[in-house]
């Protein structure tokens, strides 16, 4: 896990992004999982990068192999 020091600024800006994706995806029907949303959530924060949620993901849903 990486921890990075990020302005609040940058904490808004991700949340806006973040908001805006799950929203297109969840019109697409998609739902987002308790620990996707924490993983998100630990994104927004600066305590991982979006590399690692993605790989986060992967894994939870058995397509790690990329």
């Amino acid at each position: 896990m990486s921890v990075q020091q990020i302005s609040p600024t940058e904490q808004a800006r991700r949340a806006r992004l973040v908001k805006e994706a799950t929203h297109s995806i969840e019109m697409e029907g998609g739902v987002f999982t308790d620990a996707s949303n924490m993983d998100l959530q630990q994104y927004i924060l600066g305590n991982l990068t979006i590399k690692e949620c993605i790989k986060r993901n992967r894994y939870r849903y058995g397509l790690n192999n990329g």
